[in-house]
């Protein structure tokens, strides 16, 4: 794929996240550990708690973004930064929910990545949903 195609495609990403993020509260988090600290577990760690009034929230609204406390680049050689993004979402019961999950960002984008790759490549992001 070409350099402007990759343009193009980041830049309809970020058009479609500042209409949802300016449609919706958003909660912006700078991340409580340093890089190299370690990480809270999920039951100490305040970002993983609902945020009040989830429920009105359309389902795959972005709730809270934040920086991935601990190095988590580190575990995946091909990534610049990592961000947990907390979203509504609704369970098996079509109830509210909501969920988190990691995303690991590209170091750049190649012109021989693909946009539907499994990941292995370097130019490829990765999207690890966490339970």
């Amino acid at each position: 794929m070409s350099a402007l195609l990759y343009r193009l495609l980041a830049f309809s990403f970020l058009l479609t996240l500042s209409s949802a993020l300016s449609s919706t509260s958003v909660t912006l988090q700078k991340p409580t550990a340093g890089p190299l600290s370690t990480p809270l577990p999920p039951s100490q760690d305040p970002f993983y708690t609902a945020p009040l009034n989830y429920e009105l929230a359309k389902p795959g609204t972005v709730l809270r973004i934040r920086a991935a406390p601990g190095n988590l680049t580190s575990v995946t050689s091909n990534s610049s930064a990592a961000y947990h993004i907390l979203y509504r979402t609704t369970d098996t019961r079509y109830k509210p929910s909501w969920a988190v999950t990691t995303l690991f960002v590209p170091p750049s984008f190649s012109n021989t990545a693909s946009p539907a790759s499994n990941g292995t490549d370097a130019g490829s992001a990765l999207l690890l949903v966490q339970f």
